[in-house]
């Protein structure tokens, strides 16, 4: 019997429980959160991001609860401002998310430029 592992969806350096965790489809976890780093293994796959500011290039962006359009909006950016990013991850609709340091969750990076 083969038991799919987890995804490591985000890494925040620094943090109490640095790594977030999904649950893959069709598997035996159903793992959803962050966890503390004595509890993953991490991988080659696993990279991650410092802290940096991004310029928002869209004129309005959605805030997503999590990385990816599959997610439900959590409120929108409308002011084109400098926002703070403190963790990357893959997900769908975009070629990577950024998670805001304000916690208000995630947005698409391909609409933001670092400054």
């Amino acid at each position: 019997m083969t038991t799919s592992l987890p995804k490591i969806t985000a890494i925040a350096k620094g943090k109490a429980h640095p790594y977030h965790l999904i649950a893959v489809s069709g598997g035996g976890s159903t793992v959803y959160g962050w966890v503390d780093a004595s509890t993953v293994s991490v991988g080659s796959e696993a990279a991650a991001a410092t802290s940096y500011r991004v310029k928002i290039t869209a004129d309005v962006l959605n805030i997503r609860k999590g990385p990816g359009t599959n997610y439900g909006t959590n409120g929108s950016i409308k002011d084109g401002g400098i926002y703070t990013i403190v963790a990357e991850s893959t997900g769908t609709g975009a070629t990577k998310w950024g998670k805001l340091k304000s916690g208000a969750g995630w947005i698409s990076l391909d609409y933001a430029s670092k400054v």
